[in-house]
């Protein structure tokens, strides 16, 4: 049963709700069992001989009374919490010296297991308030302004009410304690879906996919924060995990559309093509979103070389698709030797590789072949030299 429970435990979303309503459920057990002891003793005892053994009241009493008085009784010896009559043999003297040591035990096992839990609460909730209240040491030491205090405690407010005792949980740390196989399935759980919804990534290989899915950080944006402007470079994809973005004009007050839960925006800017951001993207109060950046992307498709030109090819037809792609300042670009070079680097980089890879297997080939001729070469020194032993006793 212990096992079982432990198991269950593990696996619980809620483990501190678990560990009360196990204890709860130790309790009851334990009364339960010394329930039975004390009415089962009653009766090797006769019952009613002494006034420590159970009386039953009346020939015609019910077993569920008999069960409830025995609990009763049992209860008040295992928690010692009030005085019942003194035993008068013995047995009777052993068996109560037995319940009150084991009640001891169950009293300091109910309080350790409760202190654990709120040991562990507190420890959390100590770590967030030691942390706000720095802060606050920081803005009076500081001088900030009261407009920036009033963002900074609001932005404290939102982790507590949103976060809670796992405001400040680094996804990284706990993940890197699992296999990296482990470490996929979890990541493709959460984004791999979102990732095959993107057009750019649509058909793309598995593998490929698998890989992003590590390379996504998250990140949080206030209310009023620009996630991207109009005009500017690009160089990371968002994906929106929970709130609500605007795409708004260039003055700030005229909204075009909102996006919500699941949106994805800016994988063009991920591919070595010319171009800007389109459209200016600001959050609506606060929302969490996961973010891929360039550099990540490109570091991964130096294993994929055929899906990185697939990826260039699909990036420029949606760009002239949408009528987004200035083509004359593209062919510059590829003139120049902006994409070119690039493509070019990753398919060397790519053979460079297969190359290092070749040289070694070949490398390994060499020394056992030639491991082999040492040992052949041993053994015919070997049978030459008893030829000339047997050609001089001859």
């Amino acid at each position: 049963m212990f096992m079982a429970l432990n198991k269950i435990e593990s696996e619980t979303t809620y483990p501190n709700m678990f560990r009360i309503v196990s204890l709860a459920f130790n309790i009851l057990v334990a009364i339960h069992w010394s329930t039975c002891f004390y009415y089962q003793f009653s009766k090797w005892s006769t019952l009613g001989s002494t006034q420590f053994v159970f009386r039953k009241n009346g020939q015609d009493a019910s077993t569920l009374y008999d069960y409830m008085a025995c609990c009763y009784w049992s209860t008040m010896m295992l928690l010692t919490l009030v005085e019942v009559n003194k035993p008068t043999t013995s047995l009777e003297f052993f068996y109560a010296i037995v319940l009150v040591l084991t009640g001891v035990l169950l009293v300091a096992y109910i309080v350790g297991e409760i202190g654990n839990a709120v040991s562990k609460v507190s420890a959390q909730r100590g770590e967030f308030q030691a942390k706000l209240d720095a802060i606050k040491r920081y803005i009076i030491y500081r001088k900030i302004g009261k407009t920036l205090e009033s963002e900074i405690l609001s932005w404290f407010d939102y982790l507590k009410t949103e976060g809670g005792e796992n405001s400040f949980t680094d996804e990284d740390s706990i993940l890197e304690i699992l296999p990296r196989s482990l470490q996929i399935e979890i990541n493709s759980s959460v984004h791999a879906a979102t990732l095959n919804r993107v057009n750019l990534f649509k058909n793309c290989d598995k593998g490929l996919l698998n890989q992003l899915v590590l390379k996504l950080k998250p990140i949080v944006f206030g209310p009023g924060d620009y996630i991207c402007r109009k005009g500017d470079i690009g160089r990371e994809m968002y994906i929106l995990k929970k709130g609500k973005l605007a795409v708004v004009g260039d003055n700030g007050q005229q909204t075009f559309a909102h996006l919500s839960d699941g949106a994805v925006f800016g994988e063009i800017s991920l591919l070595n093509i010319v171009g800007k951001r389109t459209a200016n993207i600001r959050s609506v109060g606060y929302s969490n979103l996961f973010f891929l950046s360039k550099e990540d992307l490109w570091e991964t498709l130096k294993e994929y070389p055929e899906t990185a030109q697939t990826l260039l090819d699909t990036g420029r037809q949606l760009l002239q698709k949408d009528n987004l792609l200035d083509m004359e300042l593209a062919q510059k670009a590829i003139q120049n030797g902006i994409i070119s070079n690039s493509d070019k680097i990753l398919h060397l980089e790519s053979k460079l590789d297969v190359a290092q890879t070749n040289a070694a297997r070949l490398l390994g080939e060499i020394i056992s072949i030639w491991s082999k001729l040492k040992q052949r070469i041993d053994v015919l020194n070997d049978d030459l030299s008893q030829v000339q032993e047997t050609q001089e006793i001859l």
